[in-house]
């Protein structure tokens, strides 16, 4: 995995990265943070973009080795 540097995340994308490990859906988050679904599916991709992560579940790995987000609030 080539990633970039994390950090480079804006607070925006950590959010949503961190509820997407917390088990949400695109359409889940745009609810409860009041986006449009498409809004949270442009910040995904800019979530791998900026990561070089081919998914998102790689991004999620390297966010926890970051300590980025914790790994007990992740879904189990």
């Amino acid at each position: 995995m080539n990633c970039k540097n994390i950090t480079d995340l804006t607070s925006r994308e950590r959010q949503i990265l961190q509820l997407i490990g917390e088990g949400w859906n695109s359409s889940e988050i745009a609810e409860r943070i009041n986006l449009s679904t498409n809004t949270v599916c442009t910040h995904r991709k800019n979530i791998l973009r900026k990561t070089g992560a081919r998914n998102i579940v790689s991004v999620l790995i390297l966010a926890v080795q970051e300590r980025l987000i914790r790994v007990d609030v992740l879904a189990a």
